[in-house]
């Protein structure tokens, strides 16, 4: 969702491939080891943890998520 992508991609290599790897096993239904349950978000949210997350960074987080849960409503209504 929205910048997402192109955010990742501003991580250093070593960490966008970490973190990239952790958000395809996530797409796949498998869980990473670096994945732990995000608090606050309802079930099945995750975060990939490098270190601690910024309340900053769970804004964003928060603002994708409703976009997405938006979005999926939309599509499945036929909109």
């Amino acid at each position: 969702m929205g910048s997402s992508n192109a955010d990742l991609k501003r991580f250093p290599d070593p960490v966008g491939r970490r973190i990239g790897f952790a958000v395809y096993q996530a797409q796949a239904g498998f869980r990473h080891r670096d994945a732990k349950p995000l608090k606050g978000f309802g079930s099945g949210v995750l975060e990939v943890v490098a270190r601690r997350t910024p309340t900053r960074e769970l804004d964003l987080i928060a603002r994708r998520l409703n976009a997405a849960e938006r979005h999926y409503r939309e599509m499945r209504s036929g909109r």
